[in-house]
């Protein structure tokens, strides 16, 4: 009997998902960050524009593995399970993703995943994710990051970490290394990374999906005088900038959706120091994947971070285009902006031929 295509694209190998061309994202992070709002909605816009798409959750499969084959962990004892039954089980789930992507003519697909957990004092690596990713060999990873203390706050109520008792300073570095395994794990593949903080719009990572080559911008907005009721006028003035430039240009980065806590100097804590390193990184590695930035400064306000942020990004060959409404600005201003705006109307009309060049 002669086998047509379409019939050989239903028979497993592990790679079939290639010859229907299915884009394939590998989405990372710590438990309780706040993706799965995001996902959801993706999905139920896709579905709403007639695209087949799915994501799969890896740790609710294993969870639904072990109910399959009557061999059920509490969740609070899953991570002291031996590594080999966790890889075993983790292993299933992975054949049964790959068979149902060869199986199903999918646009795209997310695979949610943890790469590291933070355990009795110790990070255990998550081993049958790092045999599969050759694999299943992703088009792009999603790591999604937040803010320390909020993800503090809910493990501490949930059921599988609340005996952990991780502190903001204990999730610094478990996110961390999670980034870290990420960008490894992508560049071993020469495949491109981003991280994206789950306070950002959907629209974000709708664009990823879209388009993994997808050009992203940094917003360079003056935070500290914003925060507070002093910084309330201003913070408006400058969420209404950001919504103009965003719905021209969707796939923007803004860095005020992680959250920073108190700015003070007087009493300064080892955990504030620490959350305000970790922001401030994640700060640098936003800009690093940013293939250009925007500055939005609607007032003359000194800003150390703009300060700090334009000339990097401009000193590094990218694009950097500003507002600034102003008739006096000192030479740096001009130095490190490849375009000044006076007018957001300027602005916005400069972005949406960049979304939709002719």
């Amino acid at each position: 009997m002669k086998i047509t295509e379409e019939d050989s694209c239903k028979i497993y190998t592990g790679n079939d998902h290639k010859k229907k061309k299915t884009r394939i994202i590998w989405a990372t992070g710590l438990p309780c960050n706040g993706r799965k709002k995001i996902l959801r909605a993706w999905k139920k816009q896709a579905k709403e524009k007639k695209k087949n798409v799915e994501v799969f959750y890896v740790g609710d499969m294993m969870k639904e593995q072990g109910r399959t084959i009557q061999r059920t962990w509490p969740s609070r004892n899953v991570l002291r399970v031996a590594s080999r039954f966790l890889d075993e089980r983790k292993s299933a789930v992975f054949e049964k993703i790959l068979k149902n992507i060869a199986e199903n003519f999918y646009d795209t697909v997310v695979i949610v995943d943890h790469l590291n957990f933070l355990w009795d004092n110790d990070f255990l690596e998550a081993h049958a994710s790092f045999s599969y990713i050759p694999v299943v060999q992703p088009d792009v990873f999603v790591c999604f990051v937040d803010g320390p203390e909020i993800i503090s706050k809910r493990l501490a109520k949930n059921d599988m970490w609340k005996t952990q008792s991780l502190r903001a300073q204990n999730i610094i570095l478990w996110q961390s290394s999670e980034i870290m395994l990420t960008k490894s794990l992508a560049e071993s593949q020469r495949k491109r990374w981003i991280i994206l903080p789950t306070g950002e719009e959907k629209e974000v990572f709708y664009e990823i999906a879209k388009d993994p080559d997808v050009e992203l911008f940094y917003i360079m907005i003056p935070i500290t005088h914003l925060l507070g009721k002093e910084g309330e006028e201003g913070r408006k003035k400058v969420d209404d900038l950001i919504r103009m430039v965003k719905k021209a240009y969707p796939a923007m980065i803004n860095p005020y959706t992680l959250p920073v806590g108190d700015i003070k100097i007087a009493g300064y804590s080892e955990k504030l120091r620490a959350i305000h390193d970790h922001v401030l990184n994640l700060n640098e590695r936003f800009m690093n994947q940013a293939g250009s930035g925007i500055v939005l400064m609607p007032d003359k306000i000194p800003s150390d971070g703009v300060g700090y942020e334009q000339p990097t990004m401009s000193q590094a060959g990218k694009d950097v285009f500003t507002f600034y409404p102003h008739d006096k600005a000192g030479p740096h201003k001009a130095r490190f902006s490849t375009k000044i705006f006076k007018t957001m109307e300027e602005m916005v009309e400069f972005l949406e031929k960049k979304a939709h060049p002719e």
